[in-house]
């Protein structure tokens, strides 16, 4: 989770991260650029799928 935070903040003007549990993580984005932020997100699929 670390490593996709620290991928978008390079991209995007994300918030520190604030893990909940391994799999769940909290950032804060600015209105203007959520839908850059979670498109980017979703494109590079979840982490814990992997075959």
């Amino acid at each position: 989770m670390k490593d996709r935070h620290a991928r978008v903040q390079t991209l995007f003007p994300v918030g520190e991260l604030t893990l909940q549990r391994p799999t769940l993580g909290f950032v804060t984005v600015p209105k203007d650029y959520l839908r850059a932020v979670i498109l980017h997100l979703r494109d590079l699929g979840s982490p814990f799928n992997r075959s």
